[in-house]
């Protein structure tokens, strides 16, 4: 009997000087069972606004993605730019504006809201 079964694995990371890697580690039982693996990293701004004091303004200077001693880095960066490459320019541009503009707003509205 075929079936499908995935796992999720969550973590968010704070990367500091003694926390500086994250390793996922998948049993040696399960690797042959490892079809594919999605792979999301969202950063913190590189500064933050200043009337948010939430946010962090810390960023990372390197990410690096290893599987057992192999960095995948440079395929990932290349997959990513060759996606980013195929699609309009100016529409990626106007969706990022749009996207800046939507945060400041609500950064904005939350400044307001504390003042209130």
């Amino acid at each position: 009997m075929k079936f499908d079964k995935s796992g999720i694995l969550f973590e968010e990371v704070v990367f500091e000087a003694f926390r500086s890697e994250l390793s996922v580690s998948i049993p040696q039982f399960n690797k042959n069972l490892l079809i594919g693996a999605d792979l999301a990293i969202q950063t913190r701004l590189d500064n933050a606004p200043k009337h948010v004091n939430t946010i962090s303004p810390q960023a990372p200077d390197d990410v690096r993605i290893y599987f057992g001693t192999a960095d995948v880095t440079p395929y990932c960066l290349k997959v990513i730019q060759d996606l980013i490459d195929t699609m309009d320019q100016n529409a990626l541009a106007a969706q990022y504006l749009t996207a800046m503009n939507s945060f400041i707003s609500y950064a904005d509205s939350l400044e307001t809201a504390m003042t209130a």
